[in-house]
């Protein structure tokens, strides 16, 4: 028996530390596969927001989450 789930793909997960923000990464996608749901890497971004930002490293099974200054954003009418 096949199920589909149909979901919104948009999330945002804010965190102070990097530690934090790996560790609910982590969670995240744990817990997605455990309802057959898969996290698409590659559209996987980290921004940081800050006076002084320093680099981060954020990982999805071994690959390093992108990096990116801003988000692009549209909204369909």
């Amino acid at each position: 028996m096949n199920h589909t789930v149909k979901y919104e793909d948009e999330l945002e997960l804010l965190a102070k530390e990097q530690m934090v923000l790996q560790d609910v990464t982590d969670i995240l996608i744990e817990t997605g596969r455990c309802y057959g749901m898969e996290q698409n890497v590659e559209r996987t971004k980290v921004m940081i927001i800050s006076r002084q930002p320093s680099p981060v490293k954020v990982m999805i099974d071994q690959t390093r989450l992108e990096t990116v200054k801003y988000f692009n954003v549209w909204v369909a009418c």
